[in-house]
């Protein structure tokens, strides 16, 4: 079920150099510089 939504975000990035239409940036190698573990719960607007 998060095949086609890892395949848009990857083909956004190499075509775009950014995500445009998904916000994958908590995905992101940052937090695993800063080791920030990854949360499975969705943040609260």
């Amino acid at each position: 079920m998060q095949a086609p939504a890892v395949g848009r975000g990857l083909s956004e990035l190499l075509l775009h150099g950014r995500y445009q239409t998904l916000d994958l940036m908590r995905m992101g190698y940052h937090r695993i510089l800063n080791g920030a573990p990854h949360s499975d719960e969705v943040p609260k607007a």
